[in-house]
């Protein structure tokens, strides 16, 4: 009645209110209003701008899920870089690595080209290969995270520690899944 009673003061003779849904209940509210006649709005109307009113909050839905995304990929970069950490994740099914920089600049790989678990395995130093696989075939048997430190052969030929500890993540019923953690130079 409040509402009747604020429209009638301002001159608003018809309205449509018609509330727009999102994951938590009301999002929003669509209101049309005619100021100098008394209106009928048709009932076809009602589902159109529903849709399209619930395509507007579905957008804004989105850019505040990728604004909070980009908030928390900040975070972790800022994070990860004071630290001195290279984050890492090899896709089991196809072998092929997703690295940052820091992983790069650690084992000493290229800047460019795709990378993949051999890249790695050929990295580190020989007599430590086997023990660093049976490692992350233990994690996936286990599905328990693990850490393993072992060395890397540098270009120049030098020894690198690195401290690696990661997790495994199941993959479909036909994928294997991936393993993703992150490394640190232990070089002391």
């Amino acid at each position: 009645e409040r509402d009747r009673q604020s429209c009638l003061a301002i001159g608003i003779c018809s309205f449509l209110t018609i509330p727009l849904f999102a994951s938590e209940g009301v999002h929003s509210i669509i209101t049309i209003q005619a100021a100098h006649e008394e209106r009928d709005w048709p009932e076809e109307y009602v589902p159109r701008l529903r849709l399209l009113g619930e395509l507007f909050v579905n957008a804004l839905e989105r850019r505040d899920i990728d604004e909070a995304l980009r908030q928390s990929e900040s975070r972790l970069r800022l994070a990860t870089e004071a630290a001195g950490a290279g984050l890492w994740s090899i896709d089991l099914s196809t072998s092929q690595a997703w690295v940052t920089e820091k992983v790069r600049d650690l084992f000493g790989l290229a800047d460019h080209g795709n990378l993949n678990l051999q890249s790695f395995m050929d990295c580190i130093h020989p007599e430590e290969r086997d023990q660093v696989l049976e490692t992350m075939r233990q994690s996936l048997g286990s599905r328990e995270e693990f850490q393993v430190d072992f060395r890397i052969v540098v270009a120049d030929g030098s020894l690198r520690w690195i401290s690696s500890r990661g997790c495994p993540e199941p993959g479909s019923e036909k994928g294997l899944g991936r393993l993703t953690g992150i490394s640190l130079d232990a070089t002391g």
